[in-house]
């Protein structure tokens, strides 16, 4: 699962991003995200993603 968020022009955020804990490791979320970014790209803004360093794979 991926998708939009916050559009502060040019910027539009990418969010949500989930794999299941039983698909993980297998690139779907960086597929997802990159499909996102592409549309973010083909509407002329740019893509920005959030992150915490507190956040990790578990």
């Amino acid at each position: 699962m991926a998708g939009e968020w916050m559009k502060a022009r040019p910027f539009t955020g990418v969010s949500g991003v989930c794999t299941h804990p039983h698909h993980r490791g297998r690139g779907y979320a960086a597929g997802l995200m990159r499909e996102v970014a592409r549309g973010i790209l083909e509407q002329g803004e740019r893509p920005f993603l959030r992150a915490f360093a507190t956040m990790s794979a578990r």
